[in-house]
């Protein structure tokens, strides 16, 4: 299902006309000469997809709140990504003390 609209604002163009989500993302990206865009949008949440017209200033605030979500969820990675690397080298640890694991494990096969 598509619906076309002219979005006043930035929380407007993240809003799933459908689900109420915040969770709308561009597909598509169309400049128009005054600075603003048409966008094809689609609602990670329900699927559903849209265009909107957005004027300049709607789309600058449009593009630095995906920026915002994108920092968020990089953050996020680079933080689960250390977790999970701690949490491996904790288990090595654990396995060399207990004797589990010595040098022999790691010689290449002749």
């Amino acid at each position: 299902m598509a619906h076309t609209d002219a979005s006043g604002g930035e929380a407007g163009l993240q809003l799933c006309l459908m689900c109420g989500s915040h969770y709308m993302v561009p597909v598509e990206s169309r400049g128009l000469g005054d600075g603003g865009c048409v966008l094809t949008l689609r609602c990670g949440e329900c699927g559903v997809w849209r265009i909107a017209v957005a004027p300049p200033g709607a789309a600058r605030a449009f593009a630095r709140a995906l920026e915002e979500d994108l920092a968020s969820i990089r953050d996020a990675i680079e933080r689960l990504d250390r977790e999970r690397m701690a949490a491996e080298a904790n288990a090595f640890i654990a396995a060399l003390a207990l004797g589990l694991v010595d040098a022999g494990d790691f010689r290449t096969p002749s």
